[in-house]
């Protein structure tokens, strides 16, 4: 596999407000009408033996947040404060998902005027393409969350996870699979084609880290590949451990993957429904 097809692919950048407002307005759209309604915020959890009726995909999504949880290894202090965030979240998702329902509800008839439209091989009417098309803006940015909620959240949620918990959040535990699949890769990389791409490449993982700049990242790679097998066997634990940090999400990225784990609607009634368990 190549190498760029392993480090650099995991690190995350957050996609900019239009191509996540597409991304909801086409989820909206294809899942509209489609699927359970969430559970409301604050209703009493499911019994223990709810799992069994429930759909494989829905048994997989409980089963993804449980195991964020259980790493988390929240402490009773924690959990409180933690709820509030989750409920204050769930209302803005509340008061977004009533405002798609009716900006759907406004299309659909303006979509069937622009089918039977075509389908009589005529032109779309102006007013009917302009109305759908301010239509579709809205329902993008109201399916995109605010920016300035989701640094909110991140703050609040920052507040109340220590620093080895966010890191989980934040892709940490990844991070040592990411930094030794890098490195065994550039290992095996020809040499041409290794000279050719570790200055981008030490460039793209180095980033604004401080940790290590480009220079020092290129330099320990070219060191590496010039160890012999047993050097590299081992120093290879120690290169990793400096490597690590590179792809470990911060900043924005990391905010963003904190808020978007956090904002998981079954997250709220999971969390409760281990308290009962005698978590």
């Amino acid at each position: 596999m190549h190498v760029l097809d392993r480090g650099p692919r995991r690190i995350f950048r957050p996609l900019g407000p239009f191509l996540w407002g597409l991304a909801g307005l086409l989820l909206t759209l294809a899942l509209a009408g489609c699927g359970p309604k969430p559970s409301p915020v604050g209703q009493e959890p499911p019994r223990a033996n709810q799992g069994a009726a429930m759909a494989p995909d829905e048994l997989y999504a409980d089963i993804h947040v449980l195991e964020l949880i259980n790493r988390l290894q929240l402490s009773p202090e924690q959990i409180a404060p933690l709820l509030e965030v989750l409920r204050d979240a769930a209302d803005r998702r509340v008061a977004a998902q009533k405002r798609m329902d009716a900006l759907l509800a406004e299309l659909a008839p303006l979509l069937a005027q622009k089918r039977d439209a075509l389908l009589k091989g005529g032109p779309v009417p102006a007013a009917v393409q302009s109305q759908i098309t301010k239509i579709e803006r809205d329902l993008s940015d109201a399916s995109s969350p605010r920016p300035e909620d989701e640094g909110a959240m991140a703050g609040r949620l920052r507040e109340i996870l220590s620093e080895a918990q966010t890191k989980v959040v934040a892709g940490g535990l990844e991070a040592r699979i990411d930094a030794s699949e890098m490195l065994d890769g550039l290992r095996d990389m020809p040499a041409e084609a290794f000279d050719s791409e570790i200055g981008l490449l030490a460039g793209e993982l180095a980033g604004d880290h401080a940790d290590m700049n480009a220079e020092q990242v290129e330099g320990l790679c070219r060191e590496m590949r010039s160890l012999s097998e047993e050097e590299y066997r081992q120093a290879r634990d120690e290169i990793i451990k400096q490597l690590e940090p590179l792809f470990i999400p911060s900043g924005e990225t990391a905010d963003w993957l904190l808020t978007r784990a956090f904002a998981e609607p079954r997250m709220f009634l999971l969390i409760q429904e281990r308290q009962l368990k005698g978590e």
